[in-house]
């Protein structure tokens, strides 16, 4: 992924949270998602998948995170399995925004990266795991897939 391409998508995180008006908690919660609008969510969607080759966005971590077997609940233990899935959770520890990798050589479902204060938003463990459900439903209710 250029660079060019790779702050575009970065930029779509920053819209978001504008869009449900979150910029100063730096990320989203369930309702956020619920409300967000669904062609601008399909827009983002298209800008991701495109730009990655298929290998990043929120129906890819969406997939990660059923085969996982999350649900709403949180659940320390599926929370961590999605980590480790998508590179964001290794050796035991939550790996730092810093230490993340922006490319296409990164696990498939690595980007967009919440957490707390950084990117899209899942927060942490407790927010992350109801926000990644959210997004899940608000892909299917909007037949994003």
């Amino acid at each position: 992924m250029s660079q060019s391409r790779f702050l575009l998508l970065n930029r779509c995180s920053s819209i978001m949270l504008c869009v449900c008006d979150r910029k100063p908690q730096g990320f989203l919660d369930p309702s956020d998602v619920e409300k967000f609008p669904c062609e601008d969510l399909n827009t983002i969607e298209t800008l991701w998948q495109k730009y990655s080759n298929g290998r990043f966005g929120f129906v890819v971590q969406t997939h990660i995170w059923q085969i996982v077997g999350c649900t709403s609940n949180p659940d320390w233990e599926a929370w961590c399995r999605f980590g480790k899935g998508v590179g964001w959770f290794s050796q035991g520890a939550w790996r730092y925004w810093n230490d993340l990798t922006f490319d296409l050589s990164a696990n498939v479902g690595h980007l967009p990266r919440g957490g707390a204060f950084i990117g899209w938003g899942l927060g942490d463990f407790w927010t992350g795991c109801r926000t990644l459900s959210a997004v899940a439903e608000k892909l299917a209710n909007c037949k994003i897939a």
